[in-house]
């Protein structure tokens, strides 16, 4: 596919073969020209969990503009792939307006056809206030998923309120259209997450990197986030010669991600964004459920430990097998 085309344009081509079930109504009219907004706050991972909606809208309304609103974060990410047309910090005045009760001007939220929110909203005042604005018709959401329903499909799901098809299971994936494996065998490590319960220890890390330098001629290459600076700390004290990838934001890491060998973390966003960006992902999970929350894709190995022995029973040479069982397959 010619990579000069716009990015929207692209997406739509990539994406244009997937399989949906039917939500069995008729889809909301829209006109043409029509604009859409989506509301999503959340973290990185959460974020990544709701692209296959998004995916959704953009094929249900190909001509309509889409627009999101989420932390600046994952600004960039969303626009360099196509996957919306504008971009709205949920930090701005008005969108943090929208959980004060009351009649604010809103100029920024008026003009809309269909707003789809993924905010949480206990009390309504949201759905309220964006009712406010004149929007013809506004879907909203709890975000948190039932037991035993993954994230992905739960938040997809919801569009079958306006008859909207979903897609079933919902894969979130990200198109980088100009990204070729690079030559060689990297192999990108994140040791971090949101939380330290949820960390496999630095120790597996070092090991897992040693043992797959020598076995598999890997390249570790290790990165890290803005949380991560008591772990990083302790890689670098067990692993004096660790490379570590320059500091980066979501939409360059998730070229690098797109261009390695395989990739090794924990329940993170960015594990999620590694899926997503069609590596080859060996996620470890502890206390989190990955049936409801874990990253999806035909790589993707979910190593969860036993919660009342800890992630660090977890011996490296099982996840070292994991690995070794993409590699081979690749």
């Amino acid at each position: 596919m010619a990579t000069d085309l716009p990015a929207r344009v692209r997406y739509q081509a990539e994406n244009a073969n997937r399989c949906y079930y039917c939500a069995g109504r008729t889809p909301f009219i829209m006109k043409d020209a029509g604009k859409i907004l989506v509301l999503r706050g959340g973290a990185v991972g959460d974020f990544i969990l709701t692209l296959p909606a998004i995916v959704a809208l953009r094929e249900q309304y190909p001509h309509a503009r889409l627009e999101l609103a989420a932390y600046p974060r994952v600004a960039r990410l969303v626009l360099e792939t196509g996957v919306v047309d504008a971009f709205i910090s949920l930090d701005s005045a008005e969108i943090a307006s929208l959980f004060s009760p009351g009649t604010e001007s809103r100029q920024r939220l008026i003009g809309f056809d269909l707003i789809v929110s993924y905010l949480r909203d206990t009390d309504g005042i949201v759905r309220s206030n964006l009712e406010r604005t004149g929007c013809a018709r506004v879907i909203t959401a709890d975000p948190l998923p039932a037991a035993g329903t993954h994230a992905a499909d739960h938040l997809a799901s919801i569009l079958s309120e306006a008859g909207i098809s979903a897609p079933y299971p919902a894969i979130p994936r990200l198109n980088l259209f100009s990204v070729k494996r690079a030559a060689g065998n990297r192999m990108i490590i994140h040791p971090g997450s949101g939380g330290s319960w949820k960390n496999w220890s630095a120790s597996g890390f070092v090991e897992l990197a040693r043992i797959a330098a020598e076995q598999l001629q890997a390249e570790p290459v290790f990165t890290f986030g803005e949380a991560d600076a008591v772990v990083r700390e302790e890689i670098v004290s067990r692993y004096p010669d660790v490379r570590i990838l320059p500091e980066c934001d979501l939409y360059e890491l998730a070229i690098e991600l797109a261009s390695c060998r395989g990739y090794v973390g924990n329940d993170s966003g960015i594990t999620h964004l590694a899926a997503t960006a069609g590596a080859g992902v060996v996620a470890l999970f502890g206390p989190t459920d990955p049936a409801v929350w874990g990253p999806r894709g035909n790589n993707v190995r979910v190593l969860q430990f036993d919660e009342a022995d800890g992630l660090s029973s977890l011996p490296p040479e099982r996840v070292f097998a994991a690995v070794q069982e993409l590699w081979c397959g690749d």
